[in-house]
């Protein structure tokens, strides 16, 4: 009994060993792959980065630039363009507004925003990878949230849809490149919907007008005795 008592607390010793050094050697890449959430934030239009702004941030990580009209969230290919950056490069977006539209698209709701990456120098710094944009957009009434769209306009005014979601008060969409935007509303949607509501809504009435002048010519008829 004894030595199977002295053989049990073994086997727990060297469970406990083993244990211990499994954790004492998980790989430290496994630590640093470990994703963390940042945020560089700007109450301005616009937000500078810096060379050494991005020198502790990992590609696995979870990076958001953010103006007081919008966000980008980078790819692990822009964080890693970033994190090359030589001198400043600055972020901006502008607000959406109706500027620079024309009367006809200014007057059904549709809003312009641009967004721009420039180095020092004024020129316009490429995208190395894909970014989700952020623009804050309030449905206003009738507007059908999963038909809001967002265009991207080239340098001589030809629209090109991109792939839109609304998200928690924002537009959202996906791009490799900087441009002006243009957010389209959703009242069409509605405009189609209602305008059918109202056809069927009037065949309806005619048909009950239909039913209730039968139904009097014949309940009106003089009685023969």
């Amino acid at each position: 009994m004894a030595n199977v008592t002295r053989a049990l607390s073994v086997s727990a010793v060297l469970i406990i060993a083993m244990a211990a050094l499994c954790v004492a050697f998980v790989p430290e890449s496994d630590a640093a792959s470990s994703n963390v959430s940042i945020e560089y934030a700007s109450p301005t239009d616009s937000i500078t980065i810096r060379p050494d702004s991005f020198s502790q941030v990992n590609t696995t990580d979870t990076v958001k630039i953010t103006t007081k009209n919008g966000s980008i969230v980078l790819s692990p290919a822009e964080i890693t363009d970033f994190k090359n950056i030589e001198s400043n490069v600055i972020f901006k977006v502008s607000a959406a507004s109706s500027k620079g539209l024309s009367e006809v698209q200014a007057k059904d709701g549709y809003k312009l925003f641009s967004v721009t990456l420039k180095n020092a120098d004024g020129t316009d710094h490429a995208l190395a990878g894909k970014v989700t944009v952020y623009i804050p957009y309030q449905l206003s009434f009738l507007e059908i949230a999963d038909k809001l769209s967002v265009k991207y306009v080239d340098s001589e005014g030809y629209l090109t849809d991109m792939p839109t979601r609304y998200e928690d008060g924002y537009a959202v969409f996906e791009t490799d490149h900087f441009s002006d935007f243009l957010i389209q509303p959703t009242y069409e949607a509605y405009t189609d919907v209602l305008l059918a509501g109202l056809g069927i809504l009037c065949i309806l009435v005619i048909a009950l007008l239909a039913v209730i002048l039968i139904y009097m010519r014949y309940t009106t008829r003089p009685k023969r005795y």
